[in-house]
């Protein structure tokens, strides 16, 4: 079996008590550190941050909440996966990550992405693809669902008007042919539906 001991620099050796061995724990007044191969892998700090691949962060625990950072020593991608029990984190679970382009949040599952704030789903991103928001159940590519009525409208676009701009508009179309459905500041504000092509319009 292995042993545990202290080595000559005082740190906590796994294996024997040789300072060149490359697994140990290393105390101080601010840090207790994990080292393999020699190199700090991971650190508790004295104000309870968790680190991994790296010695600080920008923001302390105490004074702005920061608890933990995670930071990859290979190349420019960084991800941590999450897997539940009879899951393997090679190919299952959620993956949350970045590289030098993207940011990702990935279920590699055949199941639903939830959104929630107040303990209650607000948005839904369900396994084929189709995004509810105020509905746990979308049978289209994207389903809003509120009270209405009194409670407001279900979606609102606004837009700061600028010289001879366009207000706030929705367009929908196929390749190769675009309608504009939508306030127009070039027309009194009146409301309208135009052909992006050649500019023919309905105004209401």
């Amino acid at each position: 079996g292995g042993t545990v001991a202290t080595g000559s620099t005082g740190n906590l050796y796994l294996g024997n008590s040789d300072d060149v061995d490359n697994t140990s724990i290393s105390g101080g007044a601010n840090r207790l550190a994990f080292n393999i191969n020699n190199a700090e892998k991971m650190r508790i700090t004295s104000d309870g941050q968790f680190i991994v691949g790296d010695s600080s962060m920008a923001y302390t625990n105490s004074t702005q909440g920061y608890v933990a950072g995670f930071k990859s020593s290979f190349g420019a991608q960084s991800f941590i996966s999450i897997a539940r029990s009879g899951q393997t984190l090679a190919s299952q679970g959620l993956v949350l990550g970045l590289d030098a382009s993207n940011a990702y949040l990935a279920v590699r599952d055949n199941i639903n992405l939830n959104f929630s704030t107040n303990n209650t789903t607000k948005m839904i991103i369900l396994a084929n693809g189709d995004v509810g928001i105020g509905t746990t159940s979308p049978s289209k590519l994207l389903e809003l669902s509120g009270p209405g009525g009194a409670g407001g409208p279900l979606m609102r676009l606004n837009q700061e008007n600028g010289s001879g701009a366009s207000g706030p508009s929705i367009d929908f179309g196929y390749p190769g042919q675009t309608w504009r459905v939508g306030a127009n500041v070039m027309i009194n504000g009146d409301f309208t539906i135009y052909d992006t092509a050649d500019s023919t319009k309905i105004i209401i």
